[in-house]
């Protein structure tokens, strides 16, 4: 996944909501916190949001680039900034113009995948409508759509449901009980067509889509 590392979360509604759009999930996080969750979670690159303070983006670069060297740094800086870093990217755009380079960095550099997920079980494109299971369509919910397409970017791991409400919906006031309910519409289609779940819950350690549905070969390692 993406780490979005900024001192101004709000800042960045509009940015994330366009990239969960594009099929980039992302979590976000204060320099503070920045090593622990790169270290704690599937860290596929990080964003270093050094506009407001370059110096504090250049010794976090630094940390990560001697604990984490294969994983790929970009960062947003000022058009006139000489950053003194070993980032990947520099991002310099604002609104439409930064995202095209975030997406260009999370395909180019993280090797992301942002248009169509397949198995010969499920395809998970970015329209809900256009999403088929078993050959059928499964009409999700705009936000069901976000859940399976982040649940296919980690199959065949287990996400906390802490992890797909921030991913899925930063903004939001999603509770345990309501991302529960999600899911359990989203089975219901599922079962309608082939009578078994789509995504399965695990005790300990959160969903996942059920067995079966990703080739074995691709069950030896996690979709970033």
């Amino acid at each position: 996944m993406l780490v979005l590392v900024t001192s101004h979360r709000d800042t960045h509604g509009d940015l994330l909501e366009s990239l969960i759009q594009n099929g980039i999930f992302t979590y976000v996080t204060s320099p503070t916190d920045a090593m622990q969750l790169v270290h704690d979670k599937d860290t596929g690159g990080v964003v270093l949001d050094c506009m407001s303070d370059l110096t504090r983006g250049e010794q976090l670069c630094a940390n990560l680039r001697t604990a984490y060297p294969q994983i790929p740094i970009a960062a947003i800086t000022a058009r006139s900034a000489v950053p003194n870093m070993k980032a990947d990217r520099f991002l310099r755009g604002f609104g439409s113009t930064l995202l095209a380079e975030l997406l260009d960095f999370c395909i180019s550099n993280c090797g992301w995948k942002t248009a169509r997920l397949s198995t010969p079980y499920l395809t998970v494109c970015q329209a809900p409508e256009e999403t088929l299971y078993m050959g059928d369509r499964l009409n999700p919910s705009p936000h069901e759509h976000r859940i399976l397409r982040c649940l296919f970017y980690r199959a065949p791991f287990c996400m906390p449901a802490d992890d797909l409400i921030a991913l899925c919906f930063p903004f939001s006031d999603k509770t345990h009980a309501s991302l529960a309910v999600q899911i359990a519409r989203l089975n219901k289609r599922a079962v309608a067509i082939n009578s078994l779940p789509l995504i399965v819950f695990r005790h300990g350690r959160g969903y996942s889509l059920r067995d079966g549905i990703l080739p074995h070969a691709q069950n030896e390692s996690a979709i970033r």
